[in-house]
């Protein structure tokens, strides 16, 4: 029987796995299908929200908590596997002017640096931007990491410590004893004992906690995106516009997304969202 066991091999779930087993407890973690392919795997890896001032107080403090801690994390996680999971001081560059006050009241209460960009340095740091935006919102801090290289990471490190995974396991239960959570059953009859179960599977856990009469406002969300392969250095900075972003990887691809669409569990991708989509990437980068 394990110390530890985990729900969900999602991002969360695996740096959770990671920190347990620094301490040297033993960890279970059970993923539903493949590890780290659900929301973690279609992200963009930007590590902050897109407007910051849109968002309660707590999700902006572990933000910045999470910032301080990152590139450290992907340092070791380089070092201990020889995966780069490509964490970039990228910056966020957001072309809407509307949003000015709100951002720069937000991000002196923050303490976070906001350098307000007009119209010929804009052309200068991203010639590739359409004329359209005229001036911007640079927040030079801000980073990205490229998720998949960094679920790669760490699978191969918590694996190296000794975490068991197992795949393919959905859990549909939680195994109560004496008014103590003990334990998951599974979708195929399987009973998984434990001292401790975490719960870290996404969209998924609100079913799970629900028969412990505890209501979670988690629901899925699909978001598409568009992946295009270019050449390095088109753009600098992560850009937003309008709701949309536009993500550099250090190869030259960029991601240009996304929707937001309350369809439940449904990953099939549309040709609505597609041509939407290109007609926004044109129209901020026209080389696209």
């Amino acid at each position: 029987m394990s110390d530890h066991l985990i729900v969900g091999g999602g991002i969360i779930g695996l740096l959770t796995a990671r920190y347990l087993s620094q301490t040297g407890a033993s960890v279970t973690l059970l993923e539903r299908r493949q590890i780290g392919r659900e929301s973690s795997w279609a992200g963009g890896g930007i590590l902050s929200p897109l407007y910051p001032w849109r968002y309660a107080e707590p999700v902006n403090a572990l933000a910045h908590w999470s910032q301080q801690h990152y590139r450290a994390l992907t340092d070791e996680l380089q070092a201990d596997t020889g995966i780069d999971p490509e964490w970039i001081q990228s910056g966020l560059l957001i072309l809407d002017h509307e949003e000015t006050a709100h951002a720069t009241a937000w991000a002196a209460k923050a303490g976070t640096r906001l350098d307000l960009i007009d119209h010929d340095t804009l052309g200068r740091i991203e010639p590739a931007v359409s004329e359209h935006p005229g001036s911007g919102l640079l927040f030079p801090e801000f980073a990205q990491v490229r998720n998949p290289c960094l679920l790669k990471a760490l699978r191969q490190d918590v694996q190296a410590r000794g975490v068991c995974i197992t795949e393919s396991a959905e859990v549909s239960h939680l195994l109560h004893e004496s008014g103590r959570i003990r334990g998951v059953g599974t979708a195929d009859g399987d009973s998984i004992a434990a001292e401790q179960v975490i719960i870290a599977c996404g969209a998924w856990s609100a079913s799970l906690l629900r028969e412990l009469g505890q209501a979670i406002d988690i629901i899925p969300v699909r978001g598409q995106m568009l992946l295009y392969r270019g050449k390095p250095g088109l753009l600098k900075h992560v850009l937003l516009h309008r709701g949309h972003y536009a993500i550099p990887r250090r190869d030259g691809r960029l991601l240009f997304g996304s929707t937001l669409e309350d369809v439940g569990f449904d990953k099939t991708v549309t040709e609505q969202a597609r041509h939407e989509l290109e007609r926004a990437a044109q129209a901020l980068i026209p080389a696209l």
